[in-house]
């Protein structure tokens, strides 16, 4: 009876890594437009392209190199394939400001997933 109960649960663990279960296979992030203005507030827009392995949902958020997160936010795909999301960036700064802004998509699931991350050099002052 032990050799069964052991059995059923060594089967009950295997079985999913071999049952092709949803997951993202792959998220390539990018930035699409950084305006040449050099007044603040600066608008900045980035995208990303999440692939996955089959139909299901995928939950997703993007962070800041400032530290802020956004909500999470759900994508559903229908089948395999590649789906492009946005986020938009507005940049209100106090001062004069120089600096590399980036964000990065981290899948929450159903599998997590950190992209490597965009960028775009900003320069600019108040109005």
């Amino acid at each position: 009876m032990k050799n069964t109960i052991f059995i059923a649960i060594i089967i009950l663990l295997i079985i999913p890594l071999f049952s092709g279960t949803f997951a993202v296979k792959k998220v390539e992030d990018y930035t699409y437009l950084v305006p040449d203005t050099h007044a603040c507030p600066i608008t900045l827009y980035f995208g990303a392209d999440i692939t996955t392995n089959g139909p299901g949902e995928v939950t997703y958020r993007w962070i800041r190199n400032d530290g802020f997160r956004t909500g999470s936010k759900t994508l559903r795909f229908d089948a395999a394939g590649t789906k492009s999301i946005k986020y938009k960036w507005q940049m209100t700064v106090p001062h004069k400001t120089s600096a590399l802004q980036s964000v990065q998509v981290q899948i929450l699931s159903p599998n997590r997933l950190l992209s490597d991350g965009t960028g775009a050099y900003v320069f600019c002052w108040p109005r």
